[in-house]
């Protein structure tokens, strides 16, 4: 998809931020997150979701 036609979600963020597939799940996010989200899993499903 062209992140150029992609709607501004989240603030802009995706439009600023890196690709999801480029996450190397090495796990320094999740141990960081206050809220305790599986985030490499939720990186690989956008990933897949966004294709990218």
């Amino acid at each position: 998809m062209n992140s150029e036609k992609m709607p501004k979600l989240g603030f802009g963020l995706i439009s600023r931020s890196g690709k999801a597939s480029d996450c190397i799940a090495c796990g320094q996010c999740e141990a960081a997150c206050p809220q305790h989200l599986p985030v490499i899993e939720l990186m690989k499903e956008a990933a897949e979701i966004l294709g990218r």
